[in-house]
């Protein structure tokens, strides 16, 4: 689904925009010229509710044309410089229908809609933060916690299979909280998900505060060629039913076992060819396609190695705080969450494992490495271990939150009007 709008809220945005004054109004009257094919996907979650501050980790993301085009999409903080998001929230693409197949081709072969075009202009894309919006009656209340450098993904021709990117901001957000994502694991059918966005909700209306909607769950993970009702998801996509709409583009899907990244919004719809905001979102017929985190490993570590920092991967510790040895005054200053004789106690690996003589353990709020107790010594009096390293998985809890027949993108551009 996309939604282009063009009225007199588009011109207050861009005044709110312009209000902002030094780099971002350079940016609106520098940028590269962007095609009228340039869309973005304006989503709202559909049936949810507020977002919380722990949910922080999801941001608004905007990017402002030369012509004065302002796009929209949802994104995630995965480092504090570094946002996750989709693939044509970062590029032209042409504002036209289309579907995949389960193989990742364009349905049908050639489909302009499904064509990923030249990058949008890295230093125009704008980072807001926080889970009220930025805007309100026509003013800009902050400015932006973070501005475009430069823009990362897998240069595939067609989004089908391949809508996710990132972009790497110019300085780290103050701050900033960070999500981990899923690097390796296979997605099955009926796991669920909390989905966070800024899109569209029911009533057609762009939210005034970042929402989620939780118990979402996955129908069909790609590659999945379709059967009945149900449409054919790409190797790389997994689909859900009603949960999310235009705006919510690029909005991380969260695992509501491990609390991590495991998709970004990619595309929707329920079969209507209603005009009216929000109505290609509702009901049991729609079918909304997120793109998997995991088969883009190696592109979002080189992202992350450009940007400074390693990967928060899911079940493993965050490697923003300290690791074991690092001097600490308090738990939560520990990857571990444990914090013992003024040291981080050592924290499991993703894996659950931990160095020799030592068990991962569950504590609250993390996952430690505690002397094994089944641990005996050699003549020479050393600790071995008869046990090895065990695993012991915490659940973390949920941090945020169509390829129908034919399925479109959830990402919303305001402009000019013509």
């Amino acid at each position: 689904m996309i939604e282009r709008t063009y009225s007199r809220a588009s011109k207050r945005l861009l005044a709110a925009t312009l209000f902002l004054g030094g780099s971002l109004a350079a940016s609106a009257c520098g940028g590269t010229p962007d095609s009228e094919e340039v869309a973005t996907t304006r989503q709202k979650i559909i049936n949810g509710e507020d977002s919380t501050d722990a949910q922080d980790a999801a941001v608004l993301l905007f990017h402002v044309s030369k012509t004065n085009q302002i796009a929209s999409c949802t994104g995630t903080l995965i480092a504090p410089n570094l946002v996750l998001t989709a693939r044509h929230c970062v590029s032209k693409v042409t504002e036209a229908a289309f579907g995949c197949d389960g193989e990742g081709n364009a349905y049908p072969p050639g489909t302009p809609g499904a064509q990923a075009g030249d990058d949008l202009a890295a230093d125009g894309f704008y980072v807001f933060t926080g889970k009220d919006s930025p805007f309100g009656n026509g003013t800009l209340h902050r400015k932006p916690a973070g501005i475009g450098k430069k823009v990362f993904h897998d240069d595939a021709s067609v989004l089908c299979s391949h809508d996710l990117a990132l972009v790497l901001l110019q300085e780290d957000v103050p701050g900033a909280l960070i999500a981990p994502v899923n690097l390796t694991r296979e997605l099955e059918a009926g796991e669920t998900i909390t989905a966070v966005g800024w899109g569209l909700t029911e009533e057609g209306q762009t939210p005034n505060q970042r929402m989620q909607r939780t118990g979402v769950a996955i129908t069909q993970v790609g590659p999945f060629e379709g059967k009945g009702a149900n449409p054919a998801v790409p190797p790389n996509d997994f689909s859900v039913g009603e949960a999310i709409c235009s705006g919510d583009s690029g909005g991380p899907a969260i695992s509501e076992t491990t609390g991590a990244v495991i998709g970004v919004v990619s595309r929707g719809g329920n079969g209507s060819s209603s005009t009216q905001p929000g109505a290609t979102c509702i009901g049991a017929r729609a079918v909304n396609n997120y793109t998997k985190v995991a088969p883009f490993r190696d592109l979002i570590l080189e992202a992350l190695d450009e940007a400074g920092y390693s990967a928060w991967e899911e079940g493993g510790p965050n490697p923003a705080l300290g690791a074991g040895g690092v001097a600490c005054s308090d738990n939560a200053e520990c990857q571990s969450n444990s914090c013992g004789g003024g040291k981080c106690v050592e924290a499991c690996s993703a894996a659950g494992t931990c160095s020799s003589g030592k068990i991962c353990t569950e504590v609250e709020g993390g996952k430690a490495c505690t002397p094994d107790p089944a641990a005996k010594k050699d003549d020479s009096g050393c600790s071995t271990s008869t046990t090895g390293s065990s695993t012991s998985v915490s659940t973390l809890g949920a941090l945020f939150g169509l390829a129908a027949l034919v399925a479109t993108r959830r990402r919303s551009v305001r402009g000019e009007a013509r």
